[in-house]
């Protein structure tokens, strides 16, 4: 590479690293410019053209490679200097929204009262969202039939050995009573011999019936806060300024022992103060998941413009539909589902919620 050649190719590296750090820190530094794939789904989800003339994977292979000659060096350059130009431009339309996110985070700060669950929270993203990215389906089937019976699965799918592996999954034996029908599950791992059992209620001995697995007592507790944490990683491939899991709030304007409110999630996202609630069963019958309840709770905390409403199923199909409508403006309901699934959806409720404010 000659000297010319050289300056040109630290001069793109420089326009390229420098553009893209401006638009990085809105989002506190939370891309790495080196990764391709991530910062071409970043940008795309901004709304950048990272396709023509220059695709930018091709541009930066070019500024992460020697070059050859001034042609390379010339046409390199070309790419820095296109690409810089759309970057600060979504950094000049972004920044527009800088002023309305700090108040908001400001807001935040004084209405805070705290994270829960923050254990349970780290162990599932430590144990079990790595095998729910990857195994969607298979981990939430898994999930739904130990919910189902009796916190106990008689087969594991081979795609989440991993489970068993590291000990989330643990194999048991099963024991009946045979007049109450009550089971009790007996670990395997364990080094001490099973004597005979009787049973606490009716006094007579169990029964085995059958081998199975349970969940370990840690990543049974995680589960619980598997929709919050698994919509926070999907929300983390969607550029938003800011997002928490698990916060109580008191609500804005308030002082001294206000009972506080738990938030599922909280997000900032241009210029937007967003309120997502998760409940695998919707109902529309007073009920702490009601609808209804929900929307209160999050509209008196006096914080939040809008309320996306994360759910599996509900029961009320046709009462939900008709509290959807009348908040249409303020609740934005959507199903969970597989990643790719998920984040398209979570982007279209984002558009319709900057549709209905503009």
């Amino acid at each position: 590479m000659t000297e010319k050649t050289s300056r040109k190719f630290d001069f793109c590296i420089k326009i390229f690293q420098t553009s893209f750090s401006m638009l990085n820190a809105i989002f506190e530094q939370r891309y790495k410019s080196s990764n391709v794939l991530e910062v071409s789904a970043f940008l795309e989800d901004l709304g950048v053209n990272v396709s023509k003339p220059i695709p930018l994977g091709l541009f930066i292979s070019s500024v992460t490679e020697p070059m050859n000659d001034v042609g390379e060096a010339s046409l390199c350059l070309r790419g820095a200097i296109l690409y810089a130009r759309r970057l600060l431009t979504k950094t000049r339309q972004l920044r527009q929204y800088e002023p309305r996110n700090q108040e908001i985070l400001e807001n935040w700060k004084k209405c805070k009262t705290g994270s829960l669950k923050e254990e349970e929270r780290q162990y599932f993203r430590d144990f079990l969202l790595p095998v729910l990215m990857e195994n969607y389906g298979r981990l939430v089937e898994c999930m739904t039939a130990i919910k189902t019976k009796e916190g106990i699965l008689e087969n594991v799918p081979k795609e989440l050995n991993v489970l068993l592996q590291n000990e989330q999954l643990l194999p048991v034996d099963i024991y009946e009573c045979p007049k109450c029908k009550k089971k009790t599950a007996v670990s395997k791992i364990s080094s001490s011999k099973v004597e005979v059992m009787n049973c606490v209620e009716d006094k007579v001995p169990l029964v085995h019936v059958k081998s199975g697995f349970v969940l370990s007592s840690k990543a049974y507790q995680a589960w619980n806060v598997w929709m919050e944490e698994y919509t926070r990683e999907i929300l983390s491939r969607i550029p938003c300024k800011h997002v928490e899991s698990g916060v109580s709030f008191r609500p804005l304007g308030t002082i001294g022992v206000t009972g506080p409110e738990e938030v599922d999630l909280a997000v900032v996202c241009n210029g937007k103060s967003i309120a997502i609630e998760c409940t695998e069963q919707v109902t529309v019958d007073d009920q702490k998941n009601d609808v209804k309840n929900i929307i209160d709770k999050v509209g008196n905390l006096g914080l939040f413009d809008s309320v996306i409403f994360v759910f599996m199923n509900t029961r009320t199909t046709r009462a939900f539909d008709e509290v959807s409508a009348k908040y249409k403006s303020f609740l934005f309901p959507i199903m969970i589902r597989s990643p790719h699934e998920f984040k398209n959806e979570l982007q279209k409720v984002f558009e319709k919620i900057w549709h209905y404010s503009s």
